[in-house]
C-alpha cells in the first residue's frame, strides 16, 4: 500500500502528470480487480507471511522511500534552480522588453509615428502612447472608430470613408488626411494592414499614424515659393533658363513662352538656334568663355521668336558649380529690352523732331503749357520760362470769336485731333497769321492726357500768296478785278440771278482812240488815263457791283439785282452807261496835260437762266462795237439781230459733230526742251482741218466742244492717240524717258470712270505711265477739289504725271495746291509775252518759279519766242521752255523728223 503511491507520484515527478495519473489507474483497476477477486474468493488464501520476509519488505519499502525521497529532493532542487534561472531569463527578457518598447516609443516620438489596433468587431481602437500625443488625447487612452472619424477634417472624412471601405476589400489602406485636435489640424499619414478570420471576416486592423504636418507645411511653403518665384520671374519681365555646358535647354522659366510658346518642347534644344544669325557666334564665345572662366557675362542680342519677329534681348549668367568647384550649368537671367530700346528710337526722334524748324508746344489734359522748343520761342518770343505754366490764351489775338474755339474744342473732343488757319499775337504784340496742327494723345484707357501742338507762321506764305493772288486776279495798274476774277464773280451773281429771279446787267467799255493816246503822249500818259477811269468808274457804281479791266482799254461793269423785271433792269443799267459816259467824258489831267476822251459803251442783260458768261461777254462786246460803229462815245443794248454770231457757233457746232465722224482731228506735237537744248518731250495739240474752212483755230472749237459736251469722246480720241505715238517713241534708242503732255478738260475729269479710261488708254497701247503727263487748268481746281485730289493720287500711283496748266492765271486756292500730286508747273504765255516790258509780268513769272521749287516741283515756261525771254526765264531758275523759239507744233511726220536731229 506504501509502495504503490510512492511508485505513482515518483513516476508523476519523472514522467509528468499524465504518466502518474496512468499509473494511477492502473494501480486503482489492479487493487480492485484483487479485492473483488478476494471477496469472491476467486483467490486462494495466502500463505502466512513469515515475520522475516515481512520486515525485510519493511525494511526494503523504507529504502525506497528513502531513495525516493532523496531523489525527490534532488529533482526539486534541480525544478527550484531551473525555476530560478527561468525566472532570472524572464526578468531579463522582461528588462530587455521594456528597453525595447521605451526605444519603440522614443523613435515612434521622434519620427512622429504612432501605432494603433482597431478591433473590428467592438470598434475600439488602442493607440500607442505617440499616437495618443498626434491625435491630443491622454497617453494610455484608448478609443472608438466613431470617435476617430469625428475628429477626421470634415473635407477628408469622404475620402476616409472610402479608403476604409477598400481596406475591408482587402486592399492596401495608406491615406493622408486631417484631424482636429485641441492644438488646430494636423496632417497624419495613415497606413494599416486587416486580419481576416478564416471565414473571411475582417477581425481587426493593425496600423501607423505619421505626424506629417511639418512636411505638408514645408510643402505648402516650398509650392508657395514655387509660385512666387514665377509670378516674380514673370512679373518682372525677366526669363530664366538653365543650360549644360553646351548651351542645351534644361529648364526655361514659363516667360519663354511668349517667344516660343508651347515651353515644354524646349528642354534637350540648342539653345543658339533661336539667336539672330548674325549675333549668334558672338554669344557662342561669351557663353564658351563663361564657362572657361566660371564668371558670368552680361552680352545684349537679337532673339528671333517662332512667329519671325525679333527680340532684343540682355542676359547675364551665372555658373554653378558641384562640390569639386567644377561648373556644372550656367543659369541665364535675361531681360527683353525690346520696348525700351525702341522707345528710346521713338525718344530720339522725338527729340530730333521736337527741335525742328517748326513751333511746338505740349500741354496738359487742362491745356497747361508743359514743354515748347526753340522754334515756338522764335515764333512768338515767348521763352520756355515765360510759356511753361501758361495756357494757349497767352497766345490769342482776340480775331477769333468764341464759336471758332467751341468748334475747335469739337473738333478735338470728336476726332482727337484739329488743324487750321489762325490768328496769334506774338509777345510784342504783332498779329500773325499761323498754322496750327493740334492732336490728343490718350492713354491705354482712351482718356486724353496731353496735347501736342505744332505751330508754323505762314506770314510769308501769306504775303506772297496774296500777292499772287492779287496778281493773279488784280490788275496791276489800276487795282480793279481782271478777267479771271470777273468771271467768277459773274458765274456766283448769274447763279444768285437766277436763284432769286432778278435782273443783272453787263456793261463793256472800250476808250475811244486810245492808242493815239499811247502814240502821241506815251505809255506813262496812257497808264495815268486808264487810272483815272478805273477810279471814276468806281465812283459810278454801287459797293456790290464790280468794275473790271479786262486788259488794254477795255473795261466792264457789272451790275446786280436790278429788279425781275427786264424793263426795270433795262432802265436802270441805261441810267448808269449814260453816267459813265457823262464822267468819262470829263477832262483828265494827265501829269499836267489835260485830256479828253470818250467811251463806247456796250449793254447787256442776263437773268442766269440760259446764259453762260463766254455768251454774255460775247453779247456785251458785240454791243460795244454797234456802239463805235454808230459814232463812238455813246451806249448800245445788245440788239438780237446781232444773233449772226449765235447762228455761226450753231453751224460750228453742227460741223464739228461731223468732224469727229469723219476723222477731220488730227494731232501736232510742239517740244519741251532743257536748258542744256535736250529734248525732254512734247504737248500734244489738237487741230481740226474742216473740209470747207480748213484749219479751225483750237480757241474757237475747244470752247464749243467743252460746252456741248464733245469734248468727252475727243479727249478720249486724243488720250488714246497720243498713248500710241508715245509707246513708238519711247521705244527708240535714248527716248525712255521722253514725255508727252496732253491736256484734260473740266469735263473729262469729272467722269466717274476717268482713272480707267486713263488705265486701259496705257494698257491698249502699251505706253508705260511715266511717258504720259496729263495738264489740268487752274479752273478744273474750282470744285470738287477732293475728288480731283483722288483721283489724281490714283493716277500718281501708276507713275502717271501731272502739270497745272496755265498757272497764275486762274482762281485757285493755294492751300489746295501743296496737296494736289502734281510734278510740274507750267507759267502762262501771257506772263512770257511781255516778260521783259512788264515789271507785272516778270514778278509773276518769278513768284511762280520761286513757288514751284519751294513746293519741290518742276517748272516749265510756255510761249518762249526769244532767247532773252529764255535767258530772263533761265536766270529767275526756270529751264524748261516751249515755243516758238524752238519750233512751232509740228504735225507727226515734221515732228519724227524734228526728233531725228534730237
Amino acid at each position: 500500500m506504501i509502495l504503490y503511491p510512492l511508485l505513482i507520484m515518483t513516476g508523476g515527478w519523472l514522467l509528468g502528470a499524465r504518466a502518474a495519473l496512468a499509473l494511477a489507474v492502473l494501480s486503482g483497476a489492479l487493487i480492485s480487480a484483487l479485492l473483488l477477486a478476494e471477496w469472491l474468493h476467486w483467490l486462494p488464501p495466502p500463505p502466512p507471511t513469515p515475520a522475516l520476509m515481512y520486515g525485510l519488505i519493511q525494511l526494503s519499502a523504507v529504502i525506497v522511500a528513502l531513495l525516493l525521497i532523496s531523489f525527490l529532493s534532488r529533482s526539486y532542487q534541480r525544478r527550484i534552480a531551473e525555476v530560478q534561472r527561468l525566472g532570472q531569463d524572464l526578468g531579463q527578457r522582461s528588462a530587455e522588453l521594456l528597453a525595447n518598447e521605451a526605444e519603440l516609443r522614443r523613435a515612434q516620438r521622434v519620427a512622429h509615428v504612432g501605432s494603433w489596433v482597431c478591433d473590428l468587431a467592438s470598434g475600439t481602437i488602442r493607440p500607442s502612447a505617440e499616437a495618443c500625443r498626434i491625435f491630443g488625447v491622454p497617453e494610455g487612452s484608448t478609443g472608438t472608430l466613431a470617435g476617430f472619424m469625428k475628429r477626421v477634417h470634415p473635407d477628408d472624412q469622404g475620402i476616409l470613408q472610402q479608403d476604409i471601405e477598400a481596406a475591408l476589400r482587402g486592399e492596401p489602406f495608406d491615406s493622408e488626411l486631417r484631424i482636429i485636435t485641441d492644438g488646430g489640424v494636423r496632417w497624419v499619414a495613415q497606413r494599416a494592414e486587416v486580419e481576416f478570420a478564416d471565414d473571411g471576416r475582417a477581425v481587426r486592423s493593425l496600423g501607423t499614424t505619421q505626424d506629417i504636418t511639418e512636411r505638408k507645411e514645408l510643402e505648402a511653403s516650398l509650392r508657395e515659393q514655387k509660385e512666387f518665384f514665377q509670378l516674380i520671374s514673370e512679373s518682372i519681365g525677366e526669363h530664366i533658363a538653365v543650360l549644360d555646358l553646351r548651351g542645351r535647354r534644361l529648364y526655361n522659366s514659363p516667360s519663354y513662352r511668349q517667344f516660343f510658346g508651347d515651353t515644354s518642347e524646349l528642354p534637350g534644344t540648342d539653345s543658339f538656334v533661336d539667336i539672330h544669325p548674325d549675333d549668334r557666334e558672338r554669344v557662342r564665345e561669351v557663353f564658351r568663355q563663361t564657362v572657361r572662366s566660371g564668371v558670368g557675362q552680361e552680352i545684349e542680342y537679337r532673339l528671333l521668336r517662332r512667329d519671325g519677329g525679333v527680340r532684343y534681348m540682355s542676359s547675364v549668367g551665372r555658373v554653378i558649380r558641384d562640390q569639386h568647384g567644377q561648373p556644372q550649368r550656367i543659369v541665364v537671367v535675361s531681360h527683353d529690352f525690346t520696348d525700351r530700346r525702341h522707345a528710346e528710337q521713338w525718344e530720339r526722334i522725338a527729340a530730333a523732331a521736337f527741335e525742328l524748324e517748326q513751333g511746338m508746344f505740349i500741354t496738359d489734359a487742362d491745356g497747361i503749357i508743359l514743354r515748347v522748343n526753340q522754334a515756338f520761342t522764335a515764333i512768338t518770343g515767348y521763352t520756355a520760362a515765360e510759356a511753361v505754366g501758361q495756357t494757349p490764351r497767352l497766345l490769342r489775338s482776340g480775331r477769333h470769336d468764341a464759336l471758332f474755339y467751341a468748334a475747335m474744342r469739337d473738333s478735338l473732343a470728336r476726332t482727337g485731333a484739329w488743324q487750321g488757319e489762325i490768328w496769334n499775337r506774338r509777345k510784342n504784340d504783332e498779329i500773325y497769321p499761323e498754322w496750327l496742327t493740334i492732336s490728343a494723345v490718350s492713354d491705354s484707357q482712351g482718356r486724353v492726357t496731353h496735347y501736342v501742338s505744332m505751330l508754323t507762321d505762314i506770314t510769308l506764305r501769306k504775303a506772297t500768296q496774296e500777292e499772287i493772288k492779287q496778281l493773279a486776279f488784280y490788275d496791276a495798274l489800276t487795282g480793279l478785278p481782271n478777267r479771271r476774277l470777273l468771271h467768277d464773280r459773274l458765274r456766283i451773281a448769274m447763279a444768285a440771278s437766277a436763284r432769286r429771279e432778278r435782273q443783272g446787267a453787263l456793261l463793256f467799255i472800250d476808250l475811244d482812240n486810245f492808242k493815239t493816246l499811247n502814240d502821241t503822249l506815251g505809255h506813262e500818259k496812257g497808264d495815268l488815263l486808264l487810272q483815272q477811269v478805273a477810279s471814276r468808274l468806281s465812283e459810278c457804281v454801287r459797293e456790290r457791283d464790280t468794275v473790271a479791266r479786262l486788259g488794254g482799254d477795255e473795261f466792264v461793269v457789272m451790275l446786280e439785282d436790278l429788279g425781275a423785271r427786264q424793263e426795270d433792269a433795262a432802265s436802270q443799267s441805261r441810267i448808269v452807261g449814260e453816267k459813265i459816259v457823262a464822267v468819262l467824258n470829263r477832262p483828265y489831267d494827265l501829269a499836267g496835260h489835260e485830256y479828253h476822251n470818250t467811251p463806247s459803251v456796250g449793254v447787256t442783260l442776263f437773268d442766269g437762266q440760259r446764259d453762260n458768261i463766254d455768251e454774255l461777254m460775247k453779247r456785251a462786246d458785240l454791243a460795244m462795237y454797234e456802239a463805235k460803229a454808230t459814232g463812238r462815245n455813246t451806249l448800245r443794248f445788245f440788239d438780237p439781230r446781232m444773233q449772226a454770231v449765235v447762228t455761226a457757233r450753231a453751224a460750228l457746232e453742227r460741223d464739228l459733230r461731223q468732224a469727229l465722224l469723219a476723222g477731220e482731228f488730227f494731232l501736232c506735237y510742239q517740244p519741251q526742251i532743257g536748258k542744256d537744248g535736250r529734248l525732254l518731250g512734247a504737248e500734244a495739240l489738237l487741230r481740226w482741218q474742216h473740209a470747207q474752212r480748213g484749219l479751225v483755230s483750237p480757241g474757237e472749237f475747244i470752247p464749243l466742244a467743252e460746252e456741248t459736251g464733245l469734248i468727252l469722246p475727243l479727249g478720249q480720241w486724243v488720250l488714246q492717240t497720243a498713248c500710241a505715238q508715245v509707246a513708238l517713241w519711247a521705244a527708240q534708242a535714248g527716248r525712255a524717258d521722253f514725255s508727252l503732255s496732253v491736256n484734260v478738260s473740266a469735263r473729262q475729269l469729272r467722269q466717274a470712270n476717268f482713272v480707267d479710261q486713263v488705265l486701259a488708254a496705257l494698257d491698249a497701247s502699251g505706253a508705260r505711265p511715266h511717258n504720259l503727263k496729263l495738264e489740268l487748268t487752274e479752273s478744273m481746281l474750282l470744285d470738287n477739289v477732293q475728288e480731283i485730289i483722288a483721283k489724281m493720287t490714283a493716277l500718281k500711283a501708276r507713275g502717271v504725271g501731272f502739270s497745272l496748266d496755265d498757272f497764275g492765271t486762274g482762281y485757285s486756292s493755294l492751300s489746295y495746291l501743296k496737296r494736289l500730286p502734281l510734278d510740274q508747273l507750267k507759267i502762262d504765255q501771257s506772263f512770257v509775252r511781255d516778260l521783259l516790258n512788264d515789271a507785272n509780268d516778270e514778278a509773276i513769272a518769278r513768284t511762280i518759279v520761286a513757288l514751284a521749287h519751294s513746293l519741290g516741283l518742276e517748272v516749265i515756261a510756255e510761249g518762249v519766242e526769244t532767247v532773252a525771254q529764255r535767258d530772263a526765264l533761265a536766270g529767275h531758275g526756270c529751264h524748261a521752255y516751249q515755243g516758238y523759239l524752238f519750233s512751232r507744233p509740228l504735225p507727226l511726220a515734221e515732228f519724227e523728223t524734228f526728233l531725228e536731229r534730237y
